[in-house]
């Protein structure tokens, strides 16, 4: 078993934590429904976080070809079979304190919550395949195994909606009101 397999349990526990709707936290943890437009088919999602400042990002060749494609694949993201669970949001290798016992390795804390919201857990598992760690050999295996062996369930098509979910967070990157140059070429 590679070290990327022990990590998911760790990470697990939080998806465990599920939730009757999709939203965002308020100031008591409550969960609000997303505002108009979040949570819906691709188009509107789209349409929705890309604001001017965005569009402005993507320019127009970009803007319209990601338009285009929300059109073919409006219902993409909704066949995300399970319940609604705490979402990170931004789960990635800057986030996850690793604890190396040698020769094994596990999850100490997932920092930096800002972002959370309930909702898929495919946007963080998107988040962790991005590069530099979903380029190592194996660990796309490794951590779909792991997310399993924990009790996590995978849909056939998950590695597509963790694409999906990229697409929705890249773009509401690109609406921030501050990012820095490589941000929006990695966003592009």
């Amino acid at each position: 078993m590679s070290w990327h397999t022990k990590l998911a349990p760790s990470w697990l526990a939080s998806t465990a934590v599920t939730f009757a709707n999709g939203g965002f936290p308020d100031g008591q943890l409550n969960v609000v429904p997303f505002p108009t437009g979040i949570g819906g088919p691709l188009p509107e999602l789209v349409e929705t976080l890309l604001g001017e400042r965005c569009k402005a990002r993507l320019g127009p060749d970009l803007t319209q070809a990601l338009m285009a494609f929300a059109q073919r694949e409006p219902n993409l993201g909704a066949t995300w079979p399970g319940p609604p669970s705490r979402t990170h949001a931004d789960f990635g290798g800057s986030n996850i304190l690793v604890r190396i016992d040698d020769p094994s390795a596990r999850i100490a804390a997932v920092i930096d919550w800002e972002f959370a919201f309930s909702g898929s857990p495919m946007m963080d598992l998107g988040n962790v395949l991005r590069p530099p760690l979903g380029e190592l050999p194996g660990f796309e295996d490794s951590v779909a195994s792991g997310y399993r062996s924990a009790g996590g369930v995978l849909p056939d098509d998950w590695r597509r909606l963790t694409l999906y979910n990229g697409l929705a967070d890249w773009a509401s990157v690109l609406g921030r009101p501050r990012i820095n140059d490589a941000l929006v070429d990695d966003a592009r």
